[in-house]
């Protein structure tokens, strides 16, 4: 969603179970579509299968998404659709796929860079969060940066061409390399930046130009790791105050299930967000007997992979006709 894709053209309202076993079907492969789960939605149901402290989940990688286990008291009746009456009167809680990408966009401060990618943006507003958050526009923030330090600072080390002319064509994964490396010269980030350049021996970088673009990496990812903690604890408090709980007790104590590159490998990202939801939770204040561990605790998934996709699984083997 928001990516550039082009594979809803033509396709809108129209029902994907039908599209996509149509498609199957001319091809003879023998599956059946039994149900199609959001990602964290599914995210959630998996890590909750063996953690049953998980009550919400987060996406995070090229893009982002939430999900939380909240009471069905706390949405409107509209939000469940055309459902019996015998359906509320059996369920207490639902599982909300949030959208929190397209949250964030009065209430999070912004730079001068975020506006211009922004502004350049196919659907500008969109996905005020994930413009900030993501693997996808991390990197593109941080191009932006950089064209304007190549303006602004003199001495500034040439910049590679591509970099000037196309959007996006930094990768998160550059980033993440420059944060990483711990070498006395910055000897991994040089190897990392030197094929963005076209061929030519003389090209040199200085580690204190290497210095540079890691500072600004890490600028860019503590806003938004932060950024990130901070949408997380609003879902948290959103799900003490709808099911009464009191903070700093056993009961409001949350673990968020998360999958996605970001999340998972962007190295320091996970912890520093993790920091602040440890100080917007107040760890430390804790009620006699218990344990001073953060509130809201953003879960590592261990040797599971895809949790989405075990997810749907699990979905599937819990339907009611057993099959």
């Amino acid at each position: 969603m928001g990516k550039g894709f082009l594979a809803t053209h033509g396709v809108e309202n129209q029902d994907l179970s039908s599209l996509i076993m149509r498609s199957c079907r001319a091809k003879k492969v023998n599956v059946e579509m039994r149900a199609i789960v959001n990602d964290s939605a599914a995210t959630l149901l998996a890590q909750s299968y063996r953690d049953p402290s998980v009550r919400m989940s987060l996406i995070l990688g090229t893009g982002t998404n939430a999900a939380v286990y909240l009471p069905v008291s706390s949405l409107h009746p509209s939000k469940f659709g055309d459902r019996p009456e015998s359906w509320f009167s059996d369920t207490t809680h639902v599982l909300v796929n949030t959208e929190l990408s397209m949250l964030g966009k009065c209430s999070l401060p912004r730079t001068y860079w975020d506006d211009q990618l922004n502004a350049s943006h196919p659907l500008p507003d969109f996905q005020p969060l994930e413009y900030l958050i993501t693997g996808r526009y991390l990197a593109e923030i941080f191009r932006l940066v950089l064209l304007e330090a190549e303006e602004s600072i003199v001495d500034l080390f040439p910049i590679p061409p591509t970099w000037r002319t196309t959007p996006y064509s930094v990768d998160a994964s550059l980033l993440a390399i420059f944060e990483a490396d711990t070498t006395p010269t910055l000897s991994l980030s040089r190897a990392a930046i030197l094929p963005h350049y076209p061929p030519d021996p003389k090209t040199q970088i200085s580690a204190p130009d290497l210095s540079f673009l890691r500072s600004i990496a890490q600028s860019i990812t503590c806003r938004a790791s932060t950024y990130l903690a901070t949408a997380l604890h609003a879902l948290w408090v959103v799900r003490c105050e709808a099911e009464g709980l009191r903070p700093n007790t056993d009961e409001s104590r949350v673990s968020v299930a998360c999958a996605g590159s970001i999340v998972e490998k962007y190295p320091g990202y996970r912890q520093r967000a993790q920091r602040v939801l440890d100080e917007l939770c107040g760890v430390g204040e804790c009620d006699e007997g218990y344990s001073e561990l953060s509130d809201l605790e953003i879960i590592q998934n261990g040797c599971w992979n895809d949790l989405s996709g075990l997810g749907n699984a699990i979905y599937i083997i819990e339907l009611p006709d057993g099959n």
